[in-house]
């Protein structure tokens, strides 16, 4: 593999986590919607809110919001932990193609 075809695998890898992340991410923005609007929501005939069901709504996305900013730290150690992983990986793949690429250059003849 030359080093174009890694960087393009690279690239590739990291456009499919950036997906996963928003995949993640819209889930998350899915669920909350769903949650509050279940739990506050009770005269679903109307078009507007209630007072009552907005200060629910509120209550419940900050109570989400502030579970999920305890939460951040937590998941930011182990995304940081698992970057460094696939970077190490990724490293360790370049130089064994390096390697390769090396011993396949003096086994050929001239």
């Amino acid at each position: 593999m030359n080093r174009k075809q890694e960087m393009e695998n690279a690239q590739k890898e990291a456009f499919a986590l950036n997906m996963q992340n928003l995949r993640e991410f819209l889930t998350m923005y899915a669920s909350l919607t769903e949650r509050c609007f279940c739990n506050c929501a009770v005269l679903q005939h109307s078009s507007k809110l209630s007072a009552q069901e907005k200060l629910c709504v509120e209550n419940c996305t900050d109570r989400y919001i502030s579970y999920n900013q305890r939460l951040m730290p937590t998941f930011a150690e182990h995304y940081q932990a698992k970057m460094k992983e696939a970077e190490k990986a990724a490293i360790e793949q370049m130089e064994k193609a390096k390697q390769e690429q090396a011993a396949k250059e003096q086994t050929t003849p001239t």
